[in-house]
């Protein structure tokens, strides 16, 4: 387990559901929430989040559709409140980058892009997850 998701406390359910629901589904599921840092003791903890669809963005068995504007409101979110964002979502067992769990090149395009708007904005950490509803993983960009 990396050392980084050791520090992250789930503390809004928000890994819990993204895992739960990816075992049972034959699309991707997609989440985003909102992080706060614990400086003193190196804890992340998740505070809230949503789950995607509710948001007006899109999933099916291969990709998540997130709108700019909704990456835009949690950019706007994080600065407002003073918490980093976090975008969790899972891949079907069974598809390409599900077992070994890993991000897909296009995952990584999007973190990219992202994190590169984030700090454009004022926001210098946001954090990424994958789950395959067995395990989960979570990079950290800057």
């Amino acid at each position: 387990m990396s050392e980084l998701r050791k520090n992250f406390v789930d503390e809004c359910g928000m890994i819990e559901e993204v895992m739960k629901s990816a075992v049972n589904s034959n699309t991707e599921i997609c989440a985003i929430g909102l992080v706060m840092e614990e400086a003193l003791n190196g804890q992340y903890i998740i505070k809230d989040y949503s789950n995607i669809q509710e948001l007006e963005g899109a999933v099916n068995e291969r990709c998540v559709f997130i709108p700019s504007k909704i990456s835009y409101s949690l950019i706007r979110t994080s600065i407002r409140t003073g918490l980093y964002p976090i975008i969790m979502h899972s891949h079907v067992i069974g598809y390409e980058n599900s077992e070994p769990l890993r991000f897909s090149n296009q995952d990584i395009l999007f973190m990219e892009t992202f994190s590169k708007l984030a700090r454009h904005e004022g926001v210098f950490k946001s954090f990424f997850a994958l789950t395959n509803g067995k395990e989960w993983i979570i990079e950290e960009k800057q």
